[in-house]
């Protein structure tokens, strides 16, 4: 029996076509994974946009010392909730008369369902002002505040899942 040296042998082709699906599977996976993470990329930006926006809000409002929480308009899938409370330090020597330093502390979150429906995802930002002589809770300023502002945010993205809290 003769051999013709043309042509691949049916071990050749279905070795060939294995290692062409696992290549082809591969490529899907890592482009399926690519839009995920953009999807997800979006929605933190948009998260981080709405949260600056509306800290800007909070900054040239009077301070209330209260919570508050709601949507934002054109975005009604992000959630948005304050809090601000008053803190006292303790900054005077032992036996000085000093008054302690008064500052507001505004906690603004910023949250959204992302694809993970069960774990929400969100976006905390700090900010601090000092509490001038003549300030209430009901009717600070924000220009009076000469205030110190310090802000950190915090994703409740892939490495904590739904957290932030």
């Amino acid at each position: 029996m003769r051999r013709s040296a043309a042509g691949f042998t049916l071990v050749e082709v279905m070795v060939s076509l294995a290692i062409l699906a696992v290549a082809i599977i591969t490529l899907v996976l890592i482009r399926n994974q690519s839009v995920v993470q953009s999807q997800e990329a979006r929605e933190l930006a948009i998260g981080a946009r709405l949260a600056q926006q509306k800290m800007g809000e909070l900054e040239v409002l009077p301070v209330e010392d209260r919570a508050d929480s709601g949507t934002f308009e054109d975005y009604p899938e992000y959630r948005w909730s304050k809090e601000i409370e008053l803190e006292v330090l303790e900054t005077s020597q032992a036996g000085s008369t000093e008054k302690p330093l008064e500052i507001w502390k505004v906690t603004l979150t910023v949250s959204w369902t992302g694809r993970d429906l069960d774990q929400p995802e969100s976006i905390i930002v700090l900010s601090y002002r000092l509490k001038t002589e003549d300030e209430t809770p009901k009717e600070a300023q924000s220009g009076k505040s000469g205030g110190q502002q310090g802000a950190s945010a915090q994703q409740g993205g892939s490495a904590q899942k739904g957290g932030g809290s």
